[in-house]
């Protein structure tokens, strides 16, 4: 048993006041505690290659605290270790957290031909040109994108199938919001599957799943944010049925992207009808529709969803959006 730093507290007072308004002094001590305690009971660590990512004065403030351990060779990797998980555990709310800012230094410097920066290009692309369509520029939301993604892809290229339990955060995701969060993961688990074929990638090809979940929930709330922009106004054509109304009404309201109220006129401007019989629509009706089956129940709340998403994805295009897809190259 080596003995701990004296005012551990004090110490990640310190590195608060210096480096970050983003961190707790407590979070900041959990770490200390964990890395100091790991060591302590004999859990010595192996090579990885970690990012050289820190500032220099961040990495000399860890260097005097690292100074309890003994072991040159020990203390060495316990500071990466420890600096790969301030930099590398949490998701960032604020672009403006210098370790955000550190990430997009280190991509920026990477070369091209990188296969991190390969692939944080290419999937780059893929999800503003192929996901999103989106163009308009809005840069603070782009580099918040970029420092999540980058987190994320570092995360699992260090930790590959075995990440650390400081990092499984509880997570979740409104009823709502499920299905928007559902495409997005589909999406990027055929991207990640195809990347993951090639050899330059045998980690991602290791804990595909994990890393797609982790991804979802990075970027999620981009994601969202992209399609919010607009939203899809659905007519629901009157009828005596109490009980239908009631469960087209409530099973509409799950939709986070739906605006939604009950219509008796052709002549309302909306995007979507949903019916329970079709001679109640409108004539010569040019607006896409969906005519509910209650027969089939469960499989027509699939079907319609399906239907409004495809009449919402259509109308956000047409709209444009919120992000403009920069090169890493050109931050």
């Amino acid at each position: 048993m080596v003995g701990r730093m004296d005012g551990e507290e004090e110490f990640a007072q310190t590195l608060t006041e210096k480096f970050t308004q983003f961190m707790h002094p407590k979070e900041i001590t959990l770490l200390l505690d964990v890395h100091r305690l790991r060591y302590e009971q004999g859990h010595w660590l192996a090579e990885r290659p970690y990012p050289d990512i820190a500032t220099p004065g961040f990495s000399r403030e860890l260097a005097r605290y690292g100074r309890f351990i003994s072991d040159r060779s020990q203390r060495k990797l316990h500071l990466q270790s420890l600096t790969a998980m301030f930099f590398l555990t949490p998701l960032y709310f604020e672009a403006r957290d210098f370790r955000g800012q550190q990430l997009l230094r280190y991509f920026h410097q990477l070369p091209k031909e990188n296969p991190l920066k390969a692939l944080a290009l290419e999937f780059e692309d893929y999800f503003f040109q192929d996901m999103v369509h989106l163009e308009a520029a809005d840069y603070l939301r782009l580099s918040l994108w970029r420092i999540n993604f980058y987190t994320t892809l570092l995360r699992h290229f260090l930790f590959p199938g075995e990440l650390p339990l400081i990092s499984d955060l509880t997570r979740h995701i409104p009823t709502t919001e499920r299905p928007l969060f559902e495409d997005m993961r589909r999406q990027q688990k055929r991207f990640f599957t195809k990347i993951a074929k090639r050899q330059r990638y045998p980690w991602l090809a290791h804990g595909i799943n994990a890393f797609v979940e982790d991804c979802s929930y990075a970027l999620f709330p981009n994601y969202k944010d992209c399609f919010q922009r607009c939203l899809l106004k659905v007519g629901i054509v009157t009828s005596p049925d109490y009980y239908i109304q009631q469960l087209v009404r409530n099973l509409l309201r799950q939709f986070a992207f739906i605006e939604s109220s009950f219509i008796t006129s052709p002549d309302e401007d909306y995007d979507f009808f949903v019916t329970t019989f079709e001679n109640l629509l409108p004539k010569n009706l040019q607006k896409p529709y969906f005519v509910m089956d209650l027969t089939q129940e469960i499989n027509c709340q699939t079907q319609l969803f399906q239907a409004l998403w495809e009449a919402y994805y259509q109308k956000a295009l047409s709209q444009g959006g919120l992000f403009h897809a920069k090169t890493l190259d050109n931050p």
